[in-house]
């Protein structure tokens, strides 16, 4: 298979398995792992994973995939303050900020340096693990509902759906690009939470917003997955 987003499928389905294998411990047996090992985890994960796939796109001959690989960096850091400290603070609130900021400054870089469809693939798959970390701060040191992870585990889940579902017919890639409506949804889920990370939030409210950010993204994902069930059209 040519190289580009199609290329990438397997690295995709890895980190999909891997998230759900995650967050399903991070679900089951939360306290299976010291603070300390649960960050380092978390660290080693994030340098294995997307260590190797910054690598084999060829991403430090590229701003923008530098720039996307220092953000995928800052999710680890993250997610450590939270482990070592398990206390909602502004600054973490901040770092989460920057992250944010960043994919906005690769994205701008990338339109600058002309488009790569394999570094697409790592963005949106930078993306989706931003979520998976949040998510999972959200959990297991904020006390927010376990049903948070569904925000973190849609991607995961309609990537391995595809998986499955190329076997019988020929569905449309799941690294395709984004719609706008994806994009608002993803921008909505941010920000719900960062609500979920916020001090002096009573958890009521964090669970609400998790609520909503829910909602979202089963309906973002329930258009795309009737996508994904119409093969590509020809030419």
């Amino acid at each position: 298979m040519s190289g580009g987003r199609e290329s990438l499928h397997a690295w995709s389905l890895a980190m999909a398995v891997s998230s759900l294998a995650a967050m399903g411990v991070w679900i089951a047996a939360p306290a299976a792992l010291s603070p300390r090992a649960m960050a380092a985890a978390h660290a080693i994960w994030t340098l294995i994973a997307f260590g190797w796939l910054f690598l084999t796109i060829g991403g430090h001959r590229r701003w923008a995939d530098r720039v996307t690989g220092f953000r995928v960096l800052l999710c680890p850091v993250l997610f450590a303050a939270h482990a070592l400290d398990p206390r909602a603070a502004w600054w973490k609130v901040g770092l989460a900020l920057v992250i944010i900021a960043l994919d906005r400054v690769d994205g701008e870089v990338a339109r600058r340096e002309g488009t790569s469809e394999r570094g697409a693939v790592f963005d949106m798959e930078s993306d989706a693990f931003y979520l998976v970390t949040m998510s999972a701060v959200a959990h297991l040191y904020l006390g927010v509902t376990a049903l948070v992870f569904i925000v973190g585990g849609m991607r995961p889940l309609y990537v391995c759906a595809w998986a499955v579902l190329r076997r019988f017919i020929e569905p449309s890639s799941p690294n395709r690009a984004g719609s706008l409506r994806a994009r608002l949804i993803h921008v909505a889920l941010v920000v719900a939470l960062m609500i979920d990370l916020a001090p002096l939030v009573p958890l009521a409210a964090r669970n609400a917003a998790t609520g909503v950010a829910i909602l979202l993204i089963l309906y973002s994902y329930a258009v795309d997955f009737a996508g994904i069930l119409r093969p590509p059209s020809p030419g």
